[in-house]
């Protein structure tokens, strides 16, 4: 009998037992699942841009977390780093490469690197465009013959849906890059910094090309490796050329770079460097520095 009782109570506890895990297994589940909901409604609500990972990175990165608030309405996220020695010798605006966040690949390393040289910055991401996005970006624009534009102003009324489409949405794409660099360079001018420098990596070189020079009061433009899609490509040559007052900064681990395209750019300088192609965060340090001589030689 005392066996029996014994088994008993054994069976009773490993049902208790159970019984208190399937509990705090319920009440996890129940906060995460709450935890998720909450993140995706706060993001709903302030309009974020989530498909860099901003409020994970607003979390990892707390002290460096700054909030941009764009004009079309919403919100970015950019690190942000003092510059290690006072008084700093200016601010630099880096976007990241093509998917890249604002902590990581060559970007995020350098806002680091240069922050210990003196230099305040702020670190964007770039989000990927969509495949068939990206298969627009890469497309080579058509010549328009006179013929094809005979209609003349109402040309644009009788064009498929398609294609208004696929304009619309290279706009929204490039217009919201534009936002979040001239808020990020806003934000730099609030914290005193006059003209900061706008600095791309790879693609991201794309969205500073034909920067107006009147505005985000930027100063200077640094292209690391750039590179530029078709459309854009066929009218640097013109632009760089009209350039009075905004000089550029090529870095490119090729021996001809871009110097081919635009020989006769008065404000426009390359350098060739050892690197990587495409450049990764390994190369920071060496990068960093030619940017460094470069600033402080102007």
């Amino acid at each position: 009998m005392r066996r029996i009782r014994l088994e008993t109570e054994n069976l009773w506890c490993r049902w208790v037992l159970l019984a208190v895990c399937l509990v705090i297994s319920g009440a996890a589940g129940a906060d995460g699942a709450g935890d998720a909901a909450a993140e995706t409604s706060m993001q709903a609500r302030s309009g974020v841009f989530s498909g860099l990972g901003e409020l994970a990175l607003s979390r990892d990165f707390p002290d460096e977390a700054v909030w941009l608030e764009l004009a079309g309405g919403g919100q970015a996220l950019g690190l942000f780093r003092p510059a290690t020695r006072e008084p700093a010798l200016g601010a630099l605006v880096l976007l990241g490469n093509v998917g890249e966040t604002a902590a990581s690949g060559l970007a995020g390393v350098l806002a680091g690197q240069l922050a210990k040289r003196g230099w305040a910055t702020m670190a964007l991401g770039l989000e990927a465009p969509s495949p068939s996005l990206q298969r627009l970006l890469g497309r080579t624009p058509e010549p328009v013959s006179e013929s094809d534009n005979s209609a003349g102003d109402t040309l644009p009324v009788v064009m498929e849906g398609a294609k208004l489409d696929d304009a619309g949405q290279e706009e929204a794409y490039r217009e919201r890059v534009r936002e979040i660099l001239l808020a990020a360079l806003s934000e730099l001018t609030g914290r005193g910094f006059e003209r900061p420098v706008l600095l791309g990596v790879g693609y991201a070189c794309d969205h500073l090309a034909f920067w107006p020079e009147n505005a985000g009061s930027a100063q200077a433009l640094i292209w690391v490796s750039p590179a530029f899609y078709p459309r854009t490509r066929g009218g640097l040559k013109a632009w760089l050329e009209a350039l009075t007052g905004m000089t550029i900064l090529e870095l490119s681990a090729t021996a001809s770079g871009n110097r081919g395209y635009w020989p006769g750019a008065a404000t426009y300088s390359y350098q060739t460097i050892t690197i990587t192609q495409p450049p990764t965060a390994a190369d920071g340090g060496m990068i960093a520095g030619r940017i460094h001589s470069w600033l402080k030689s102007r």
